[in-house]
């Protein structure tokens, strides 16, 4: 996966991972440059429109959601950042604020950076898939029954 952020503290950057559904891991390598150019067979997310290539767009509305996907990877042990990217975990820009009735409050502090917001960007996408991946497999499961 390639995860274009820009319009946070410092310069806008291209972060690479690497989600592997069997093992439920995701790999986060790789800070590059922001790169626009279409790169085969890599899921594209960015939160940037002008993007030509992109698969999906992350927005200010899914950031509660990328903060909690990023606690949870990270709590179950199933969040990796590579040995050139341990710099980029965002522990220290998030502070947890109580709980109401819709769930768990954060404040990001105002100079995260573009990187430590494409993790959270990445595990929001590792998660929605690993969703979609346990639900694919009850629906197998229920085939398996009712065939």
């Amino acid at each position: 996966m390639r995860i274009n952020v820009a319009g946070y503290f410092g310069r806008p950057v291209s972060v690479f991972a690497a989600y592997s559904p069997g093992t439920d891991i995701l790999l986060v390598s790789r800070e590059g440059e922001y790169e626009t150019a279409e790169r085969p067979s890599f899921l594209h997310i960015t939160n940037q429109f002008r993007d030509e290539h992109h698969d999906a767009v992350f927005t200010e509305h899914d950031l509660k959601e990328a903060i909690g996907a990023y606690f949870e990877l990270d709590a179950l042990r199933l969040l990796t950042l590579g040995p050139k990217v341990q710099r980029l975990s965002p522990d220290s820009k998030i502070e947890r604020m109580g709980v109401d009735e819709r769930g768990m409050n954060y404040r990001i502090a105002p100079d995260i950076n573009c990187a430590q917001m494409a993790v959270m960007v990445v595990c929001l996408f590792a998660n929605r898939q690993r969703h979609v991946d346990a639900a694919q497999e009850v629906a197998d499961v229920l085939t398996a029954i009712t065939i």
